[in-house]
């Protein structure tokens, strides 16, 4: 994720897009971590039309990318 968000702003981006099921807990964990918020549903996106798509924003650069940021 880092890699990608730092040749996005070294491309002149400033936000970064992603969606990501409702239901994935680690990997919203981790983008909360580095600043995305959610800006987006897409309800029953997801394998049966059980779970959500969440479209989430961050702006570049992320979590103060050039510093190190701790994931755990």
């Amino acid at each position: 994720m880092m890699a990608a968000a730092k040749a996005a702003a070294e491309a002149g981006a400033g936000k970064l897009f992603l969606e990501v099921g409702a239901d994935n807990g680690p990997a919203l964990a981790l983008y909360l971590k580095l600043g995305f918020r959610e800006v987006g549903r897409r309800r029953g996106y997801y394998g049966n039309g059980s779970v959500d798509g969440l479209t989430m924003r961050a702006d570049l650069p992320l979590g103060g990318l050039g510093n190190q940021v701790e994931v755990d």
